[in-house]
């Protein structure tokens, strides 16, 4: 994938790979990728300064505490002039990314819910609403303990796609992240194709063959969702997820930030290459969107599926999602930092998934701001204090 220059907004454009031929499953996961040289020329001439001193600070950020790759200073914005020193060193990689994380886990929770099946069992078990899941394929492994019905073979597999499993549906694997591996299924097409919900066509003993090969250890088929008619006159019926990022100190449940996966035009899931809403935790509403087909720092005002306005927008049943993560995260009170994946439904909100390490780049982008500016630092300090850190490791930003 390429950046071009745009000819009416002057900016560099990211755009959307033709992924034709590859693999079945493999075209759900596709990363934006970007020019470099030509991503420093555009931001050395849109800001007036020359290359070498811009080159000069993403070396610095990605060799320093902050590990921010060159991919990460332009798709976080920080190539734009309104940033400061002080703001642009609010901003981390993935690197450093994972190290916060795992000064704020717990280890024993971290491997739950990286079990989606485990996941599910917890939430059923407190209570809490998240998507049924209809049958669950593994070879071998913990997964075929924990569901029936369970398939274990290929044959088994194919027949169930074939004749088991009612349409539509969605499936994804047991043990994954970032929508990896994630379809859904709105039709059949004889008895030996279905249609996916980005309308490829796709083969049963095909399919079946690549989810046994890619994923023999987990994968599970659910009910495909229904997007509330609110978030639907937003983004289009494919479901948009929201997560609730929250940090547990002091025994206390503290929302950090939300945010919602917008999906692009033809999607089937709201994955890789969407642009992205920032939700106001109290209220619920989207004060900011990022423009998923542009660098960091360019919002979008409108829906790119519906065409409806974005910011401002009220999202349904705000003060129950809250609830929910507030009491899905006491569940786990050991693990500091977790983010709750929401589906909004028209019967209310729906836990999808807990993550035990999640990745801020969304925020970055979406708020156009950094997650160690001064309000979050105070929060990751007291919670890496609970767990005697109170001084910067090898690698730690904070506290």
């Amino acid at each position: 994938m390429t950046l071009d220059t745009g000819t009416t907004t002057n900016d560099v454009s990211i755009a959307i790979p033709d992924l034709v031929g590859q693999s079945i499953l493999a075209r759900v996961g596709a990363v934006r990728g970007f020019d470099l040289g030509h991503a420093l020329r555009w931001a050395s001439a849109a800001r007036g300064i020359s290359q070498t001193r811009l080159a000069a600070d993403i070396f610095m950020r990605k060799v320093g505490r902050q590990k921010l790759t060159p991919e990460d200073y332009f798709h976080f914005g920080l190539h734009l002039g309104h940033h400061s020193r002080t703001t642009r060193a609010e901003y981390i990689g993935a690197a450093a990314n994972r190290r916060l994380n795992a000064a704020l886990t717990d280890r024993a929770m971290a491997q739950l819910t990286h079990d989606k099946i485990a996941t599910a069992k917890l939430l059923e078990q407190a209570g809490l609403p998240t998507p049924a899941v209809r049958a669950v394929f593994a070879v071998s492994g913990a997964a075929t303990a924990k569901w029936t019905p369970t398939l274990t073979s290929l044959d088994e597999l194919t027949g169930y796609l074939r004749y088991g499993v009612a349409v539509p549906f969605f499936g994804k694997p047991v043990y994954g992240s970032a929508g990896q591996g994630a379809f859904s299924v709105v039709a059949r097409q004889g008895a030996d194709q279905v249609v996916f919900g980005d309308g490829r066509v796709v083969g049963i003993n095909a399919l079946a063959a690549e989810i046994a090969q890619t994923y023999p250890q987990g994968f599970l088929f659910q009910d495909k969702l229904v997007q509330h008619p609110v978030v639907a006159a937003l983004a289009g019926p494919v479901m948009c997820s929201v997560r609730v990022m929250s940090v547990w100190t002091s025994g206390q449940f503290t929302p950090l930030y939300a945010g919602m996966r917008l999906p692009y035009p033809g999607a089937m899931t709201d994955i890789t290459c969407t642009s992205t809403a920032a939700i106001d935790t109290i209220s619920g509403r989207i004060t900011r969107t990022q423009d998923g087909r542009r660098l960091g720092g360019h919002s979008l005002t409108h829906s790119l599926i519906t065409g409806a306005a974005l910011i401002g927008a009220l999202l349904p049943d705000w003060e129950r999602v809250m609830a929910l993560a507030q009491t899905a995260h006491g569940l786990v009170p050991t693990q500091a930092v977790l983010g709750t994946d929401f589906a909004l439904t028209p019967d209310g909100p729906l836990i999808v998934e807990l993550n035990t390490h999640p990745g801020h780049g969304g925020y970055h982008q979406t708020n156009d701001r950094g997650i160690l500016n001064p309000a979050f630092r105070k929060v990751f300090a007291a919670a890496l204090a609970e767990r005697g850190i109170n001084r910067r490791g090898r690698g730690m930003l904070v506290p």
